[in-house]
């Protein structure tokens, strides 16, 4: 849970501003311009689940 807000945090809120100029709606937004920013930290945090959960079952 660490690593979300900095990557959040780091999404350039310029970039969000130029979406909505653009007509977007905010979960638009978030779908399209935040969430693949945020795709490698996601990535990181699945596979650290991932491997808490088969360290539990093993």
């Amino acid at each position: 849970m660490f690593l979300l807000p900095p990557t959040f945090a780091g999404v350039l809120r310029e970039v969000v501003d130029a979406a909505r100029t653009d007509g977007r709606h905010e979960l638009r937004d978030c779908w399209h311009v935040v969430l693949p920013t945020a795709r490698p930290t996601l990535a990181i945090l699945a596979s650290f689940g991932f491997i808490s959960v088969r360290n539990n079952l093993v």
